[in-house]
Parts: structure tokens; sequence; C-alpha cells
């Protein structure tokens, strides 16, 4: 059973804040480009893509692109690509995950759901 925790658009907006300036003093590579894993990754990658001014790229993957994703809980979704050597970033990520994202910006607890504003069950946006 998972205990939700709800962050506010308040909360999002810091940690994104947090997020860009973290990726802006990465220096295992120059990030020329950015892609957000569909759903829970694109909104995030969206915001990072107006904040630092890098476009999104939907295909075609080069090792200077940053793949953002919302949650790293198991790691299962990025775990292949993190091998092959790209690049990684969350705003969440679950220390019990098979690896550690190359930039993270808050630590998820394993039996914790994060639920993100736009998430909000009881919200129409």
């Amino acid at each position: 059973m998972y205990n939700k925790l709800y962050i506010s658009w308040s909360e999002f907006d810091s940690s994104l804040k947090l997020f860009a300036e973290r990726i802006k003093q990465f220096k295992e590579v120059t990030v020329s480009n950015i892609y957000g894993i569909p759903r829970g990754g694109l909104m995030v990658a969206i915001c990072l893509s107006h904040l630092l001014s890098l476009p999104i790229v939907y295909f075609s993957l080069t090792k200077d692109t940053l793949i953002i994703d919302d949650v790293i809980d198991t790691g299962r979704t990025l775990e292949a690509r993190y091998s092959e050597g790209y690049k990684v970033a969350s705003l969440y990520w679950c220390k019990e995950s098979s690896f550690k994202p190359h930039i993270y910006v808050n630590q998820k607890l394993k039996n914790q759901w994060i639920v993100l504003p736009w998430e909000y069950e009881d919200k129409v946006i």
C-alpha cells in the first residue's frame, strides 16, 4: 500500500527551479536538448525546456540529450537507457531504484506515491 504525497503547484515550481539549476551545473556532458518520458516526464521536460531554453526532442536521442522523468521508483523505465550511457534526470528518485540518476531533486520513500499537481484526482485541468 502506498502513502500518497500530494505536491502543490508551489512545491513543484520550487523543485523545478532547483532542477534547472542542477542541470546548469551538470559537468559530465553539455546538455543540448531534453527528452521527456511520455506522460510523467513530459510535463516536467516541457517546463525545463522553457526555463533552460533547451529544445525538446521526440526521437533520435543523442548522448547530449538529458532524459527526464518525473519519478524514478524501481528504475525499470529508464534502466536500459542509463546502461547505454544516456544521462538521466528525475524530479523524484527512490534510493531502492536499480540505479541512481545523474541528477535528481527530491528523494522519495519506497512506499510513497508522488501525486503531482496536474494529477490530482479531484481536479480537472
